[in-house]
């Protein structure tokens, strides 16, 4: 699971001195994947905490428990598509030689130019 946050960090940690645009892509993968581990880690605390307080008030309504269920994959299905579809945008892009870009992404390692 975590194979997505450790080789990309392995690689930029290797050829980043190589190449500046290896660098800033580095930067920018490292950024969105310890973005999407603190959201992944915030969206299970928010999963447990609906689905304990569901199971305590739903006073024996299998609907509100399902639905709530149905809700919560939903959600994790959007965000597993779209974390796939902004990598594969990404990929795209650094492959062209462009530096790939993430959406809504907390810069923690900032590009040179900033």
């Amino acid at each position: 699971p975590l194979a997505g946050l450790i080789l990309p960090l392995i690689m930029w940690l290797q050829f980043r001195k190589e190449n500046r645009k290896i660098d800033e892509n580095g930067k920018e993968i490292m950024n969105f994947m310890l973005t999407m581990l603190i959201a992944g880690i915030g969206f299970v605390f928010v999963f447990v905490l609906l689905f304990v307080g569901v199971l305590a008030g739903s006073s024996g309504n299998p609907f509100i428990s399902i639905g709530s269920g149905i809700l919560i994959f939903l959600i994790a299905v959007g965000l597993a598509i779209g974390y796939l579809v902004v990598i594969i945008l990404a990929a795209v892009n650094a492959n062209k030689g462009e530096i790939g870009r993430y959406p809504m992404t907390i810069k923690f390692f900032k590009p040179d130019g900033e």
